[in-house]
């Protein structure tokens, strides 16, 4: 070990890497193969200065690996959400009057709305608190009633999206609603007609 201007270095290893350094430069401008090809790796430091730098380029390299969380969302679902969460997003969808005009539904009315489609839950109506409803299968015939059929449903702990139509009244439409607050909320309705 030496000192020079208050820092101690190891001079065999020094001396080491620096010829290291000066024969792969040679290498590099005297082949016709990359540099990387021809070197060999270098020995790992003997200083202990140099590993506290590994240690932080190795821990700033780990978080990378890890997958993130829009990763292990696009691995595959999610857990499904119970049904009362389930029924609790779904109140706000079908408790929306533009909705329920569009769809040829009084919105002060206490009769029940009926739905389909394939993502619903089974014990759906059982769970209903605020506004009734009625789940058919999908296989009923629109032009009997008036039925909300929702088309693609997505819904977490934290947020949906209820995509829907009617046939009877040629309306369609997106809901989205949000759990903020202790409830679920309304956050945004675009209805259509044909």
């Amino acid at each position: 070990m030496m000192r020079s201007n208050g820092t101690w270095f190891d001079a065999p290893a020094t001396l080491r890497t620096c010829v290291a350094l000066l024969s792969l430069g040679l290498a590099a401008c005297g082949s016709s193969t990359p540099p990387a090809e021809t070197a060999e790796p270098e020995a790992a430091p003997e200083s202990n200065e140099a590993a506290p730098a590994e240690a932080e380029a190795e821990g700033e390299a780990s978080p990378s690996s890890e997958a993130s969380p829009s990763e292990k969302a696009s691995e595959g679902p999610s857990e499904p959400v119970g049904v009362q969460t389930f029924q609790n997003a779904l109140q706000q969808v079908i408790g929306d009057p533009a909705l329920l005009e569009a769809i040829g539904h009084d919105p002060s009315s206490t009769k029940p709305v009926v739905i389909s489609g394939k993502d619903l839950p089974d014990g759906l109506e059982r769970a209903a608190v605020v506004r009734q409803i009625e789940v058919v299968p999908v296989s009923d015939k629109p032009s009997k009633r008036t039925i909300l059929h929702f088309t693609r449903i997505e819904l977490d702990e934290e947020r949906g999206t209820f995509k829907y139509r009617c046939e009877a009244t040629g309306a369609y439409g997106t809901t989205t609603v949000a759990y903020e607050g202790g409830a679920w909320q309304l956050k945004a309705s675009r209805i259509s007609t044909r």
